[in-house]
């Protein structure tokens, strides 16, 4: 309980801490351009950026965990009941994992795709140092994208497995 009403503070202080920025962000973006400018929205920009990187990143963090500990006792439970059967009462247990387990997917998912969707920096710096953030924005995407791709397949995985439980009405086929 002190763990949530923690992990609560520091979502909401990155709540706050976005808001700020965004402040500055819309601030800027109604003066007029010019270099300064451009540069304070562009710090204002990347500061938002980082913000919401590190929020989605710990809710992504938490529910990664919460997903380990279900499917440790998925493996547990399917270990010591063996084969189950639609009589097996341990079998709407592991239906009821695999429902919990997916909507975990989910909401990590949602997450993922908002991560994939930040800005990915750039800016207006010239010479090797662009090229450099070009190759970390690159990373960044390709990280991102193989996060998102990772996500869906095991959540296809237990969606799967729901349609394939007796509990569900699914087909003993699929």
């Amino acid at each position: 309980a002190e763990y949530d009403a923690k992990f609560t503070a520091l979502l909401s202080g990155l709540d706050d801490a976005a808001a700020v920025a965004y402040e500055d962000v819309t601030e800027y973006a109604a003066m007029k351009a010019g270099p300064a400018v451009n540069a304070r929205r562009f710090d204002a920009e990347c500061i938002l950026g980082c913000v919401r990187h590190r929020k989605l990143k710990l809710l992504m963090k938490r529910n990664e965990r919460m997903v380990e500990e279900l499917r440790r006792k998925d493996a547990e439970a399917t270990a010591t009941a063996g084969p189950s059967s639609s009589s097996n009462p341990a079998d709407e247990d592991g239906t009821k994992r695999a429902e919990e387990i997916a909507h975990l997917y989910d909401a990590l998912l949602q997450d993922a795709r908002a991560v994939a969707d930040l800005p990915g920096g750039g800016g207006s710096k010239e010479g090797q140092e662009r090229e450099e953030d070009e190759d970390d924005d690159d990373e960044f995407a390709h990280e991102a994208a193989a996060d998102v791709l990772r996500l869906r397949a095991l959540r296809s995985f237990y969606v799967a497995r729901l349609y394939a439980s007796d509990s569900v009405g699914g087909y003993r086929e699929a």
